[in-house]
């Protein structure tokens, strides 16, 4: 027997990287969430959730509660996380640099939640900058339930995030060794 998928409509892609964000790995899974998750339309709730601490029976009981109405998975980590953006409707993520320039190079739109909970936190100037930019709009887990309704509840305009441009790069790294050289 074929199991039994349910991607019929939107999917929410939720990542905290290899980092540990209990807070909104708890967030996420409360029923109030999942509640405007699903009034939101979508379907399926995708959750990479790294070194975070979630209670495996809680998760247990709300894939029962909710599972007429959305197919909830949960992983640790995956050796790429490309298809789950790519799949994705709107994803929302930390703000370590990989996730952000790996989701805004896929197009996707970008809840981005500061981990306020990182010694350094360098994580807010990047998603302070991110967000003046337009490329993302950023929140805290607090506000996460709010904002997930203004970005995906109403027709937000962000700006498409520059592809790679490798012929930069090389520019860049040639210029460096001329310096270099230079100096030999």
């Amino acid at each position: 027997m074929k199991p039994r998928t349910r991607t019929r409509g939107p999917v929410l892609f939720v990542t905290v990287g290899s980092t540990r964000f209990d807070k909104l790995i708890t967030k996420i899974l409360d029923e109030a969430s999942l509640e405007q998750i699903i009034e939101l339309g979508f379907t399926k709730l995708v959750i990479q959730a790294g070194r975070s601490d979630y209670d495996s029976e809680t998760l247990k009981g709300l894939k029962t509660r909710f599972n007429q109405e959305i197919e909830i998975e949960l992983y640790d980590y995956k050796q790429s996380i490309a298809a789950d953006i790519e799949r994705a409707e709107l994803i929302i993520g930390h703000a370590g640099a990989g996730t952000c320039l790996e989701v805004l190079r896929a197009n996707k739109k970008l809840l981005l939640v500061v981990n306020d909970s990182l010694m350094d936190n360098h994580q807010d100037e990047l998603a302070d900058q991110l967000a003046k930019d337009n490329y993302v709009v950023r929140t805290t887990v607090c506000r996460l339930n709010e904002d997930l309704g203004i970005i995906y509840g109403t027709d937000i305009k962000l700006n498409q995030f520059p592809q790679k441009d490798s012929a930069k790069f090389e520019e860049i790294f040639s210029e460096t060794l001329k310096m270099v050289a230079s100096r030999l």
